[in-house]
């Protein structure tokens, strides 16, 4: 009778726990645009520029783990995935050129080269309690960005 209830009990828990995983999978998934860009260390005009650029960006997180972001006229394609510390988002192609593409056609322009390593590194989202924002890093550690739930799509 004791074991019963404590398998009962254990497999109780494990549905909540898969349950809670997939809430927050839920909470993820959708359509998200910026809604506050803090820049540091970036002053004058290229921190209005930089602002514009993050401001008009959208994310796409799909339920098949994969994450479109639309920045300006920059298609990026990559992965997501929920982890114990946040949303590890990993870029995979940036206007359709993987690291070693974009490298290859940057030989010569090291600057370019080193700015293209940037958005290939992984980078972490921080949702919210309530998953209705996701602060993340702007890559090069220049501040952080936060992104919204767009309820309207």
């Amino acid at each position: 009778m004791k074991s019963s209830f404590l398998m009962s009990v254990l497999v109780g828990t494990l549905a909540l726990a898969a349950c809670g995983c997939k809430s927050k999978e839920a909470q993820v998934q959708g359509r998200w645009k910026v809604k506050e860009v803090t820049l540091t260390g970036v002053a004058g005009a290229q921190a209005e520029s930089m602002k514009g650029l993050l401001m008009s960006t959208t994310y796409q997180f799909k339920d098949d783990k994969k994450v479109s972001i639309s920045m300006a006229k920059a298609a990026m394609e990559g992965d997501w995935a929920l982890t114990s510390k946040g949303v590890e988002i990993n870029i995979k192609t940036v206007l359709g050129l993987t690291l070693d593409q974009i490298k290859q056609k940057a030989k010569g322009a090291p600057e370019a080269s080193m700015l293209a390593e940037v958005w290939y590194k992984p980078v972490l989202g921080i949702l919210s309690g309530d998953g209705k924002t996701l602060t993340i890093a702007v890559p090069g550690g220049l501040g952080s960005f936060i992104l919204e739930k767009d309820s309207s799509g």
